[in-house]
Order: C-alpha cells, then sequence, then structure tokens
C-alpha cells in the first residue's frame, strides 16, 4: 500500500494553517455544546414537558439554519474576512452572559438561538477553504491528521479546564477561540480547479441529482441513529459506565482517523464509507442482542468510534467539496452538515417518549436502518476519480513485485 504522505502536494505552511482552523473551529462546536449542557444542567430551565432538552435542541436546530443562512449572504464576501468575524462574534457571543446576565428561561433560551448561530454561520466557508486547499488525491489523509487532531486535543482541552472557576474556564474557552485568528493572514485565495499531478481537477464538472442522494442518505440515517440512541444508553447503563464507553469511542475515533484518511484516498470514498456503516451495523447488532454486556457495550463504542473516524473525514470534510463544482462548494456543506445538527436536536425533543420505549426495539430497527442505509451506496459512483485509484493500485503492484525480485534475488 502506499505510504501516508505519497502524494501529498499541499505544502508545510498551508498544512498548519488549515489543521489550525479546522481543528480549532470543529472542537469550538464541540467545546460550546459541553458548556451549554453544564449551564442548562445547572438551571434545569422548564417548555411544557421539555426541560433542558429545548435549549439544547435551539442550540442544534440554530447551527443548522445560520449554516445555510451564512451561505446565503455571505458568499459574495472574502473568505479571509467571513472568517475574521465569525471568530470574533463567536468569542462575543460565549462572553455576552458575563455582561447581561442569564436571569430567565427565555433569556437562556436565546442565548442558545444565539450561540448556535454564531457557532454555525461560517462553517461552511471554513469547510469550503479545506477543500480548495487540498488536491483530491490527498484530502482524505489531510482530513484525517485533521480529525485526528481534533478528537485527541478537545477531551485534553476539557481536561485540563474541568477544575477551573468559571470566569476563568470562560476565558480560557475565549482564549482558545482566538487561536484561530492567528490562522487568518496566511489564507490564500485559493483555485480549486487546477489540475492535480495526476492531471485530475480537484473536484466533478458536475454532480447528478441521484449521486447526492445516494450519498446523503446514509448520512442522514447514520446522524439519526447517532441522535436517537445516544438518549437510550442512561436505561441500562451506569453513568460511569458510559462514560468510559464514550471515552473509548473518542480514543477509537482519533486514532482509526489516519488509517481512516488513507483508506479513503486509497481505496475510494464509497468503500470507505460502506466498511464504516457496516461496522457500525455490527456494534449496534452485538448491544442489541446483549445490552446489559459491558462487553457488548465496549464492542458497540468501539465500533462507533471507528465508524465516526471514517464518517467524519468522508462526510464531514471530503465528500460534500467534491460533490459540489467550485462555485457550488459552500452550498454542498451546508446541506450535508444539516443532518448531524437536526438529527441531534431530534434525539433532545424525542428524550421524554424515547424514555419509555424499549430499548431492545429500538436497537434492533436502529440496527436494520442501519444495513438498509449501505443499499444506496451500492449503486453510487465512487467519487474519487477510476484513473487516480488505477494508478496507485498499479503502483503498489509495481513495489511489492520489486521487493519479492529483490527478496528472491538475496536467496
Amino acid at each position: 500500500m502506499m505510504g501516508y504522505g505519497e502524494d501529498i502536494q499541499i505544502s508545510r505552511k498551508k498544512f498548519i494553517v488549515i489543521a489550525g482552523l479546522i481543528a480549532n473551529s470543529i472542537s469550538w462546536y464541540y467545546l460550546m455544546t459541553i458548556h451549554l449542557e453544564s449551564i442548562v444542567t445547572q438551571r434545569n430551565p422548564s417548555f411544557g414537558y421539555l426541560g433542558k432538552e429545548a435549549i439544547l435542541a435551539s442550540f442544534l436546530s440554530s447551527i443548522a439554519l445560520s449554516s445555510v443562512v451564512g451561505v446565503l449572504t455571505l458568499s459574495k464576501i472574502r473568505m479571509k474576512t467571513v472568517l475574521f468575524y465569525w471568530i470574533i462574534v463567536d468569542i462575543a457571543t460565549l462572553l455576552l452572559p458575563s455582561f447581561i446576565g442569564l436571569r430567565t428561561d427565555i433569556g437562556l433560551l436565546a442565548f442558545a438561538i444565539l450561540l448556535g448561530f454564531s457557532v454555525g454561520f461560517g462553517f461552511p466557508k471554513c469547510l469550503t477553504y479545506f477543500s480548495n486547499s487540498t488536491a483530491i488525491e490527498e484530502r482524505g489523509r489531510v482530513g484525517g491528521v485533521m480529525i485526528f487532531l481534533t478528537y485527541l486535543l478537545t477531551p485534553l482541552f476539557l481536561v485540563a479546564t474541568q477544575s477551573l472557576e468559571s470566569s476563568i474556564r470562560l476565558a480560557t474557552y475565549a482564549g482558545w477561540r482566538a487561536l484561530g485568528l492567528a490562522t487568518i493572514p496566511f489564507i490564500e485565495v485559493t483555485d480549486s480547479r487546477k489540475p492535480s499531478r495526476n492531471g485530475v481537477t480537484n473536484g466533478p464538472q458536475f454532480v447528478q441529482r441521484k449521486e447526492f442522494l445516494l450519498y446523503f442518505i446514509p448520512w442522514v440515517t447514520f446522524s439519526l441513529i447517532n441522535g436517537i440512541d445516544t438518549h437510550v444508553y442512561g436505561k441500562f447503563y451506569q453513568q460511569a459506565t458510559i462514560e468510559k464507553g464514550l471515552m473509548l469511542t473518542r480514543l477509537s475515533g482519533s486514532f482509526s482517523s489516519i488509517l481512516a484518511g488513507m483508506a479513503i484516498d486509497f481505496f475510494g470514498r464509497r468503500t470507505s464509507i460502506t466498511f464504516a456503516m457496516v461496522i457500525l451495523g455490527l456494534g449496534l447488532a452485538a448491544l442489541s442482542l446483549a445490552q446489559t454486556s459491558l462487553v457488548s457495550w465496549l464492542f458497540f463504542s468501539t465500533t462507533t468510534g471507528i465508524a465516526w473516524g471514517v464518517l467524519s473525514i468522508a462526510y464531514v470534510l471530503v465528500l460534500w467539496g467534491e460533490l459540489g463544482s467550485r462555485e457550488k462548494r459552500e452550498q454542498f456543506y451546508a446541506i450535508g452538515m444539516m443532518p448531524f445538527f437536526l438529527s441531534q436536536a431530534v434525539g433532545y425533543l424525542l428524550n421524554p417518549i424515547l424514555s419509555q420505549l424499549s430499548s431492545t426495539h429500538l436497537f434492533s430497527i436502529a440496527t436494520l436502518l442501519n444495513f438498509l442505509a449501505v443499499i444506496p451506496l451500492l449503486f453510487a459512483q465512487e467519487v474519487l476519480p477510476s484513473r487516480t485509484l488505477e494508478q496507485r493500485r498499479m503502483r503498489d503492484y509495481i513495489k511489492r513485485a520489486k521487493q519479492l525480485a529483490g527478496d528472491s534475488k538475496r536467496h
């Protein structure tokens, strides 16, 4: 198989800039989600039959909506300008309650919506910059390193700030987001249509609606399963056991992302996504058969992490930039982000209902839906050009043949 750095065209300077921007921005979403969860847990707001679920669902829905609004209103503005003010607005929104306070449940709801809006409106620009700055042959591996850094740094940052007093923690969060500003002066105007080394452009000339749907349906299914099942674990596991499983998911997702990036570039997008969905299905099947078993829970946590390692790269960073032309990449990223955030919101809104349902039925249905979601991928065309795949396999074959020839001469 090819080496990890083979065919990497991106310069070290540009890689550091993109990695800093992507890791800082994605980790910011996770930090703000955890920050808001801690606030609503302390306040315990009430909105009819919903409590904190209404606040968190509003936050997540606002992220999805603001990403679309950002594309519609900011597409003509320079990327560097949007990204600069995006980070500034993020910091200002985080610190806003320190000056005005959150005295009522309605005020907390308004803050959650505003925080979600600030988190989401610059994401399509940010992800478009990643796509525009990388060649199609290297995009999976470059994205793999960035997801690895994000999944590794975010938990470490949370652990480091956990014992801090709340005002100091807020200042630390703001400082972390402000580090993203260091990348802005180095952001360059990119041309994503220039040919790669293999003579292939960085994206397709066009994409049929059918192809988009064939990739989009599995992503929607995975997002719904993830958004709903998260709220069922507490029915049959202690909180400490859930935390161990989540830590295992983060670790397996972090380390598998390196290999996942390589697989996405070598075997193709469709094959890698199919593998991730099958792996996830095996974990769901094990959990549905033995829900109270610790081994099943740890196996499920590991397979979920591996699936996330692949799908985070494919669906968050890579795929939407390749299905859409250069002019429409922001729109594709905005649409592609929506299932993840909206499914999380649906999970919170349905939480009171899900707690009353049989977990056996829920996991069985999730397993069935997951395997059904693989079917559209069987009819989807590979996004990575076949010429690139054939050249890599031929180079790999020649390299192995030379190794065998060398071994036979020595013997």
